[in-house]
């Protein structure tokens, strides 16, 4: 089954050990279903939209594959982004290149995003391995909190290696107080601090 729109399912939906492809853009999906496999892979950016308060269970013997492209990351959301989706996978995971937020996952399997996937925040058992992430200052501002200043897309968080490595002119000046893993700054940056605190947890 290949979907270019919405799933919606407000009745019951058999998977008969199949596959769902979602090929559209932003979807959603929405209510409660059991999957065997289903497959979202982008190589430009967009948004899988799940229903608050719903559960997507994935079938032992199935496979769950949610896979953006870097730079171009798949965002995975609350319908309401103040309520939890949740999710329980029991088959296996390729998980890659994603920014997720409000997942609740109750599997005893964490879900292991990969390839520099984003923590979104207000996740549940989901893991997210160290990124390198480079400055660039291509969104044309000095600041830490424009996502597309950095190479990723995404802003920084406290699972991230960070590089201020400009590819222009800007250098970073920080108007937040982040926390990251780990900062290296290369020849010829610089860095203005403006009195916030940098919280760096590996070095």
């Amino acid at each position: 089954l290949t979907l270019s729109g919405n799933y919606s399912n407000s009745g019951t939906f058999t998977h008969n050990s199949g596959l769902v492809t979602l090929s559209g853009g932003n979807q959603t999906i929405n209510g409660t279903s059991t999957f065997y496999s289903l497959n979202k892979t982008v190589s430009t950016a967009a948004t899988l939209t799940f229903t608050a308060g719903s559960t997507q269970t994935f079938a032992a013997g199935g496979t769950l594959t949610l896979v953006g492209a870097a730079g171009n990351m798949l965002t995975l959301a609350s319908s309401t982004g103040t309520s939890a989706w949740t999710i329980n996978p029991q088959g296996s995971q390729n998980v890659s290149a994603v920014d997720v937020s409000w997942s609740n996952n109750i599997n005893a399997t964490a879900v292991d995003a990969k390839n520099c996937s984003h923590d979104g925040g207000n996740n549940t058992n989901w893991i997210f391995d160290l990124c390198n992430i480079v400055w660039t200052g291509a969104g044309g501002t000095s600041n830490w909190n424009q996502a597309n200043n950095w190479s990723t897309g995404y802003i920084p968080n406290s699972t991230d290696n960070v590089t201020v490595t400009k590819g222009g002119a800007i250098n970073l000046s920080l108007e937040v107080s982040p926390t990251i893993n780990s900062f290296t700054i290369s020849t010829g940056n610089t860095v203005s601090a403006n009195a916030q605190t940098m919280t760096v947890k590996a070095n």
